[in-house]
């Protein structure tokens, strides 16, 4: 069996797969493509009901957390309408002046992704004219009826809506990657990564772990991450915003990571704020290890599984280390392969470190 891993490849197959918040199980799902690549590389992985997959490396006293959520923005179905018309909710953060017009495909639950209905995102309205919502939006299958909806094409409210899947790869001096849903699959890969090639000291138990439901819930996949293993200090993977960036003649006071310059060490975000403690461990290893960058979004914006990590069980120790990522949210976005092979091997380093070269100590000091 080879057991090289294969970054691009690993990334590549995670895009393929789709996975909106609270769809990550479902056959053909992320969750699946990440079980068989852990098994591909000799480790064992679980899930549990929530739709979280656990792994786990060694025996130690010590327990440390990588985890990445595993989901990605998208729709769920709404309604039908008379007329065979599907209205649609966003699951997470999406502005709609960047879906009319865009294909989408529809899954249904019994199904594989190879039977799932295509559709086009549109609207009544002319977008060059009118401010265009999501009450606006409709999905077009195609269909003249309420009943050739259902019946024909089986489609149901609850059912999931996503993009379809492309993964475009742009050989050159800054290799880039064009695919929906890097928006984590670039922090799963990530943790993937690190997870299997850490040569991690006996001290340790290190799990990593595929957290669900982040892009509509609130933390809560990384709440879940941690009340599973009740760490010692944990890393949060996720992915940056990435210049060029809408408004960003107006937030000239952000740090906004570009793409080939590594790494990204995130500092505050929404509703939290990484110790410094933490934070200059964390530079001062980038230092040494290679390029890296900061982080430092507007304090109301920016948000990760830190709070949820962070805020489980008495409070636990929590870093953050993200891939930047250029037009997330949208149904392509782009990544420089380089960063994330860059944030494998910073978070590699890390975990082959001594535990007290990283965790805080947690008692307090007399």
């Amino acid at each position: 069996m080879d057991r090289t891993f294969k970054t691009q490849e690993v990334l590549r197959r995670l895009c393929e797969s789709p996975g909106v918040s609270s769809y990550e199980t479902r056959p053909g799902g992320p969750v699946e493509a990440l079980e068989q690549i852990f098994h591909e590389q000799g480790f064992k992985s679980k899930r549990d009901w929530s739709g979280a997959l656990i792994a786990k490396r060694g025996n130690g006293p010590i327990r440390v957390l990588i985890t990445a959520h595993i989901d990605e923005v998208g729709f769920t179905v709404a309604n039908i309408l008379p007329d065979g018309r599907i209205t649609v909710i966003p699951v997470g953060g999406i502005n709609p002046g960047f879906c009319v017009g865009q294909e989408v495909h529809i899954a249904q639950q019994q199904f594989s992704s190879g039977d799932d209905v295509v559709g086009i995102m549109t609207t009544l309205k002319n977008p060059a004219v009118d401010a265009v919502t999501w009450s606006d939006c409709f999905v077009d299958v195609g269909t003249s009826s309420q009943v050739e909806s259902v019946a024909v094409l089986g489609i149901r409210p609850g059912d999931m809506v996503y993009w379809p899947r492309r993964f475009y790869v742009r050989p050159g001096e800054l290799a880039c990657i064009a695919s929906p849903a890097l928006d984590n699959r670039v922090g799963a890969t990530v943790m993937a990564g690190a997870f299997c090639a850490a040569s991690i000291p006996k001290e340790i138990t290190l799990y990593a772990v595929a957290a669900p439901h982040h892009e509509q819930g609130n933390a809560y996949g990384g709440f879940r991450a941690a009340s599973l293993v009740n760490p010692h200090f944990a890393l949060v993977l996720d992915s940056a915003y990435a210049q060029p960036l809408s408004g960003q003649a107006t937030k000239a006071h952000w740090f906004i990571p570009r793409l080939g310059n590594g790494p990204a060490i995130q500092k505050i975000g929404t509703d939290f704020i990484v110790s410094d403690t933490i934070f200059r461990r964390l530079v001062n290893l980038a230092e040494r290890t290679g390029k890296f960058q900061y982080e430092f979004p507007d304090r109301d914006t920016g948000g990760t599984d830190y709070v949820g990590v962070a805020r489980a069980q008495s409070g636990v120790p929590t870093g953050v280390i993200n891939t930047p990522v250029r037009y997330q949210h949208t149904p392509l976005s782009m990544v420089a392969l380089e960063d994330i092979e860059a944030a494998i091997t910073l978070v590699r380093t890390l975990l082959e470190l001594k535990p007290k070269a990283y965790i805080p100590a947690t008692e307090p000091q007399s």
